[in-house]
């Protein structure tokens, strides 16, 4: 009577399971299905989203925060729409703090990190988190919950760290981070 365990020629019983297959990369639903995302800064984002839509039938697909940022599509492409610089500027001044008090963190943080959304993206929550912590924190949870996040990106980063040649030294935050 056949119990569906696997036979000695590798063969499997008739309770055996199907595999799966899977693609290897997985969609990006978060960001817009195009090859090219321009990355469109405006003083005024909420303007410029009025602007695009009436303008070129731009239709916005996500919206973070009042102010911080868009994500537009456009027939098969999209854009996304940033904040202005100063909001950016307050940002890298919080994300120079979070690296001030967590070094050893964020030591493999590579140079010019800001170039890639992913870095990009992480450390602005990361750096707003924090923020928002020392500002009205009232759950210890949530602090444990901020620190196993940070430890998840800092063995990210160690991961990452193969072949990097310069690490990031804080300091003033580059023309290309303001959008300047």
């Amino acid at each position: 009577m056949p119990d569906g365990r696997a036979k000695e020629d590798g063969a499997a019983g008739p309770s055996s399971r199907a595999l799966v297959s899977c693609p290897a990369v997985l969609p990006n639903r978060s960001i817009p299905s195009a090859t090219t995302i321009p990355v469109l800064i405006y003083p005024d984002v909420r303007a410029a989203v009025s602007w695009l839509t009436e303008a070129f039938g731009f239709v916005e697909r996500l919206q973070i925060g009042e102010d911080h940022r868009s994500q537009m599509n456009v027939g098969e492409g999209g854009a996304v729409i940033l904040g202005d610089a100063a909001w950016r500027n307050r940002m890298w001044g919080e994300i120079v703090a979070l690296h001030g008090r967590y070094p050893k963190s964020l030591a493999q943080l590579k140079d010019e990190w800001w170039t890639e959304e992913l870095h990009t993206e992480i450390l602005c929550a990361l750096a707003s988190w924090r923020t928002e912590l020392d500002e009205k924190a009232q759950d210890p949870r949530e602090e444990i919950a901020f620190h196993s996040q940070l430890a998840d990106y800092a063995h990210r980063l160690q991961k990452e760290s193969t072949g990097i040649t310069a690490t990031w030294k804080p300091g003033a935050p580059p023309d290309s981070w303001a959008g300047t």
